[in-house]
């Protein structure tokens, strides 16, 4: 009996590799319900609610397998894909398998005080289901997740960054703290020098043109600093530039009212941090 359990999940686990590949983006669309540019917007909005709170919640739109079981399904895929923090558990996934018209939120450990059932059970019911009704897929599962948002945004709190590497402007800055320290000691050291060079060449004549050599010294050295900080800030705006096209050009070449996309087109890639799921959630059907 054991070993036909054991078999059981090991062909469970190998179905979930081949026909559900784990999510590279916070919004993942393989069935092509939801348009690009609410793909993009969800993506991009859920890659901020990371930074902000550190709890990871993703969108996953897939067709059921025939025969496969929902819960049995998504629990499966949430224990692989390990959204949330380590040690934190603090992960959401928002399924909908369109083909079988049903939708299931799994919530992990750390959030189970913030969605407990009832909570998915109503978002689902009250937020989801009714748009879905009326065919409204786009605004459907946009206020599902504004609605997790909402219910898990007051838990944890978030460092700026996401655990597949983006951060915000601010943090950039941090990569030019040890240049920074190393100008500004060059700077009072070229300064302290050139001045006791100075005074022990002519101790008792003041001479107008000497000192101006420390100036020079520290204004080269300030010229450095303000070009790295220049350089860094053109290479930023760069990246940024290139990013926005690239973003832009797959938005164009994509349907805008249906037929969506199977990756995002958000700023930042989805990595699950370790987190754990205990089953708790919900399903709902239209």
């Amino acid at each position: 009996m054991k070993l036909f359990t054991l078999i059981a999940i090991a062909v469970s686990l190998a179905s979930a590799r081949a026909d559900y590949p784990p999510p590279t983006k916070n919004v993942t669309d393989s069935a092509g319900m939801l348009s690009s540019s609410t793909v993009s917007a969800l993506d991009s909005k859920l890659v901020q609610f990371e930074k902000d709170t550190s709890n990871q919640l993703i969108v996953y739109v897939a067709n059921l397998d025939a025969g496969a079981d929902l819960d049995q399904t998504t629990v499966t895929l949430a224990h692989k894909w390990k959204v949330g923090q380590k040690g934190k558990d603090n992960g959401i996934i928002l399924f909908w398998f369109p083909n079988i018209r049903k939708v299931r939120i799994e919530v992990g450990y750390g959030l189970e005080g913030a969605v407990p059932d009832a909570i998915a059970k109503n978002i689902i019911e009250d937020k989801i289901v009714p748009l879905f009704k009326q065919g409204k897929w786009d605004a459907g599962i946009t206020a599902g997740v504004d609605s997790l948002i909402a219910a898990s945004a007051h838990e944890y709190k978030g460092n700026g960054t996401t655990v597949g590497g983006s951060s915000s402007g601010l943090d950039d800055l941090s990569d030019l703290l040890p240049m920074l320290v190393v100008i500004v000691l060059a700077l009072a050291i070229a300064s302290i020098v050139m001045r006791y060079a100075s005074g022990s060449d002519a101790p008792e004549e003041e001479s107008p043109v000497e000192p101006s050599s420390g100036r020079d010294h520290s204004s080269f050295l300030g010229g450095m600093a303000l070009g790295a900080l220049a350089e860094h800030e053109s290479d930023r705006r760069s990246t940024s530039d290139d990013d926005d096209e690239e973003s832009s050009s797959s938005s164009e070449s994509s349907s805008d009212d249906s037929g969506g996309s199977s990756d995002s087109g958000g700023s930042s890639d989805f990595s699950g941090g370790g987190g754990d799921f205990g089953g708790g959630g919900a399903s709902g059907g239209y």
